[in-house]
């Protein structure tokens, strides 16, 4: 893009407030304005539960807060509160100090999800409210320390802590791609969220140990977005192909057995399928292997089909 697409300034220059001293990090502020730049020019669709739309969610974030946080840290966030107004929540009973504390956890996080929902010209990343969690589990003990009896509290942290543990180790080291067991697990993450949420490309490393052990020298294509070449992953033979199924580069003589495609792109297949038009013999239909059973699936996100004309 041009240098004026990536200039980031002060959108304040020539007014009052244009020399207002902001008590925040220099960088800070920078990637804030970036960041917002980033919402204001991105054309993208945005895509949640099954639905496309040009522009984003008031209720995204909420939404990612659910499906990718564990049951058991949804159990302590729920009961936790019940406890604390059951038990007079108040100054009284925990001192003022701790209560302001708290308070401020409790605005910090709705601010920054509230200024992420905000901001509805796409939708594309949960990761934008990570910080939030470190508020959430701040928040959450100290009520737990302040407000529960001693026995309730070891009970419930042994069990969260067991439940969040064991939620982990079942997707590791697959942990980007962690859906919670309420809407069906990581298996069925790109029906609710994609992007990096879902596939960043970091399992084609998975892809060459595949070709490896099964002894799969002829080409393959590869339907996978990613910013890398997979030669750099030491994948060989690769037909790269769009999400809209256009081949990219020459098959040669044999045609490949094998179709590797991103969860990414079987979902956007279908909706670029929509807008293709007829038939081409340079196109793959995608869409066509959105419900169909793969051979075997890498890292929860990239699904191993075998090519038939």
């Amino acid at each position: 893009g041009s240098n004026k697409a990536y200039f980031v300034g002060n959108r304040f220059r020539r007014s009052v407030f244009e020399n207002l001293p902001i008590p925040f990090p220099k960088q800070f502020v920078i990637g804030l304005d970036t960041q917002k730049r980033d919402f204001e020019e991105f054309q993208a669709p945005s895509y949640l539960r099954g639905e496309w739309r040009q522009g984003g969610w008031w209720y995204y974030y909420i939404y990612g807060l659910f499906v990718k946080t564990t049951p058991g840290a949804i159990f302590l966030a729920c009961i936790v509160p019940v406890v604390a107004f059951q038990k007079h929540f108040s100054y009284k009973s925990i001192g003022y100090e701790s209560q302001i504390g708290i308070l401020i956890l409790i605005s910090s996080f709705l601010s920054i999800l509230f200024l992420a929902s905000s901001q509805l010209e796409f939708n594309h990343h949960f990761r934008y409210i990570l910080p939030c969690y470190g508020l959430i589990f701040v928040g959450l003990g100290c009520v737990v320390h302040l407000q529960m009896a001693q026995c309730l509290k070891k009970l419930l942290i042994i069990a969260v802590t067991c439940s969040c543990v064991f939620s982990m180790v079942s997707v590791y080291p697959h942990q980007l791609t962690y859906y919670n067991q309420f809407v069906g697990g990581p298996i069925r993450g790109r029906f609710h969220m994609l992007g990096s949420n879902y596939d960043w490309g970091q399992n084609l490393l998975l892809l060459k140990e595949w070709q490896i052990a099964n002894y799969i020298d002829e080409p393959i294509f590869l339907a996978h977005n990613n910013t890398y070449s997979p030669s750099d992953f030491g994948i060989k033979n690769v037909v790269s192909v769009d999400s809209d199924g256009t081949i990219h580069g020459r098959i040669g003589k044999s045609i490949p057995k094998w179709i590797i495609i991103s969860g990414n792109f079987l979902v956007q297949g279908r909706l670029k399928s929509s807008t293709w038009g007829e038939k081409s013999p340079n196109r793959i239909p995608i869409e066509n292997y959105l419900h169909t059973k793969p051979e075997c699936v890498l890292g929860n996100t990239l699904f191993v089909f075998r090519y038939s004309q």
